[in-house]
């Protein structure tokens, strides 16, 4: 029989038997490992993970909605707070109830209206049960590139690349009937 494929038979005194599983005993003065928690957690609760982002491609001047984010929320109750350029937002401000993710996960949603400018600053703070912990998330507006002007310059590119072929499929097609004639 291979090494790692051995069988083995209970003695004959305990088949049938059930045997009795014997406590360890620890040390007098040493207590229990225990597991520390996970970095995301304390014994307040967990600290939520916020993320902001547009609900549509952004374009300055532009009307748009800001979604904030906060996961990781346990016990499920959270309350969230727009600011514009430090100033507390109220207006044009929703949110969704807490719903479950995953088993002890939760989540919720805020959404605030709002048309972008360059130099806007928006944060979504998330303030969890009991106020130990905080959680800030700031969204400003990346110099985003007009999306005619992308349009415009992919469709370019496009004619561009396609120019090329259309001159290397002449050469080589021109080189190919000189070749042929020679023969």
């Amino acid at each position: 029989m291979p090494p790692g494929n051995r069988s083995f038979r209970l003695p004959r005194r305990t088949a049938g038997r059930r045997l009795k599983r014997v406590p360890k005993k620890r040390p007098a003065g040493v207590a229990p490992l225990r597991r520390p928690p996970p970095p995301s957690e304390s014994r307040f609760g967990r600290i939520p993970q916020v993320e902001i982002f547009t609900l549509r491609p952004l374009v300055l001047g532009q009307p748009n909605v800001l979604v904030c984010s906060a996961r990781n929320i346990f016990p499920p109750v959270a309350r969230i707070r727009w600011a514009f350029q430090g100033q507390e937002l109220t207006q044009g401000v929703s949110s969704t109830p807490v719903f479950p993710v995953q088993e002890l996960d939760f989540q919720i949603f805020s959404y605030v209206e709002m048309t972008p400018r360059e130099g806007d600053i928006y944060s979504c703070t998330v303030k969890g049960l009991g106020g130990k912990f905080d959680t800030m998330a700031y969204w400003a507006p990346k110099d985003p590139v007009a999306s005619k002007l992308l349009e415009n310059v992919l469709c370019g590119l496009a004619v561009a690349v396609g120019g090329v072929f259309i001159i290397v499929g002449v050469v080589l097609l021109a080189l190919s009937f000189r070749f042929r004639s020679s023969d």
